[in-house]
């Protein structure tokens, strides 16, 4: 959050980030970072107005549970199965290459995760989008 505001000084105001720090999972972070890069950039495209993106996680038994959740309109059921597929785009020609979602699959694939999607998240307003990540929990060995 801190480094999408260096360019975006508002996203201190959009973003709740409640993730807890203390929940550690293995990996690389820059790939890592990646992956949160894309989540919350398009949290913030898809909620052009008045947008809230909040960032949370929890443990589920040896499991990092993520979620990204905004506000916006939502990802329509009939693509949802395609969003994760390279080159698929809903941007105009030339706003985007279709490989964001994509390579943050790829990313929580290699790092033995796997994400999902919710939408809408909200049933009465049909808005709202929350992407799950569930990563492996890092446990330090004592000796």
């Amino acid at each position: 959050v801190h480094l999408l505001s260096l360019e975006d000084k508002t996203l201190t105001k959009t973003v709740t980030n409640a993730i807890n720090p203390t929940l550690q999972v293995l990996g690389d972070p820059q790939r890592i970072l990646q992956v949160f890069i894309n989540l919350i950039t398009n949290a913030v495209a898809a909620s052009q107005e008045d947008p809230s993106i909040v960032l949370e996680s929890q443990l589920q038994g040896k499991l990092v549970v993520l979620h990204i959740t905004d506000n916006g309109e939502g990802i329509p059921e009939n693509i949802q199965s395609k969003i994760f597929e390279p080159f698929f785009t809903t941007k105009p020609t030339g706003s985007g290459t279709g490989l964001g979602l994509s390579l943050v699959y790829s990313i929580i694939e290699e790092h033995k995760g796997n994400i999902r999607v919710v939408s809408p998240m909200n049933k009465d307003t049909q808005s709202g989008t929350c992407f799950s990540i569930k990563l492996p929990l890092y446990q330090h060995e004592r000796l």
